[in-house]
């Protein structure tokens, strides 16, 4: 019994997980519509977003059915055990009973009603055991929700900060140099141009640096790259005389002010948020951040 409960949990396992993976991409599908509702209306192209929703909603519908098969499948399999199992129970006992078979626990005649408690007790722990299916689901997307975290969470960076600036404020004297730097997203096709194709310049310290072109051309990346979130391909960026690659990214990334394209306001006061590059700005820091 426990090897097709072992089977039964595994087959309804993958059957959620597919369903589960279909579903998180038609929610992020959605999300992404309502993210962008005003440049789809822009464009007149809520039918084309209509259309897309449609053909994601039928396949998540198809994959749901598939699953929804499997583990009926699964379901009326387990009871069918059960039955059978039952049926062969009362088979044998019918000959214990008939041919005055002797219990060897208690030494004397087995009779019908001893069979019938005996048979009952373990029916009665094979409905328990199957109480189990119909909780199978919220215990299986918990798991594949708390794998999912724990994948998160035990993720390696493969960007790797040095030793030096640890635990100082990093006080640039000279500029920020970029050699020869060459970059494209990891996440764009081989086929695809560089966004950085042997960049060379520095930003000198002390001084307000506008960084102008069309977009796509690299203006958000080089923010980024200054900020360590991605490795180059080749060439190099430098703090002064310092390699980036060598100081420690949390010393960085604690030194650089950031406000991206599109900011986030974080739960709280205007207060809370100046605060939240540095949780010891005085009033008067605040202040100047403002105006």
């Amino acid at each position: 019994m426990m090897v097709v409960f072992a089977i039964m949990g595994s087959v309804i396992k993958k059957a959620y997980m597919e369903k589960f993976a279909a579903s998180l991409g038609l929610n992020g599908r959605v999300e992404e519509m309502m993210h962008n509702v005003k440049l789809i209306v822009a464009f007149a192209n809520e039918d084309v977003g209509i259309d897309n929703f449609a053909k994601h909603a039928e396949e998540n519908l198809q994959i749901s059915l598939k699953a929804a098969k499997k583990i009926g499948m699964i379901s009326g399999f387990f009871f069918t055990i059960m039955m059978g199992f039952q049926i062969y129970a009362y088979y044998i006992a019918l000959f214990l009973v008939r041919d005055k078979w002797i219990n060897p626990n208690t030494g004397v005649v087995y009779d019908r009603y001893e069979v019938i408690i005996c048979i009952q007790g373990m029916m009665m722990a094979m409905v328990s055991c199957g109480s189990i299916v119909p909780i199978l689901p919220a215990i299986i997307n918990a798991l594949i929700a708390a794998r999912r975290i724990f994948d998160v969470i035990e993720r390696k960076s493969e960007i790797e900060g040095g030793k030096v600036f640890a635990d100082t404020q990093i006080e640039l004297k000279n500029a920020i140099y970029f050699e020869k730097a060459v970059f494209r997203y990891p996440q764009m096709p081989e086929s695809a141009p560089d966004v950085l194709n042997g960049a060379t310049f520095k930003i000198k310290a002390g001084t307000s640096t506008a960084i102008v072109g069309p977009s796509g051309s690299g203006k958000s990346t080089i923010v980024q790259l200054v900020n360590n979130f991605y490795n180059l391909k080749e060439g190099t960026v430098h703090f002064d005389e310092t390699n980036l690659k060598e100081i420690e990214l949390k010393s960085l990334r604690k030194s650089i002010g950031y406000v991206s394209q599109e900011p986030v306001l974080i739960l709280g006061t205007i207060r809370d948020n100046l605060r939240y590059g540095d949780k010891d700005a005085s009033e008067e820091n605040m202040q100047d951040a403002l105006t």
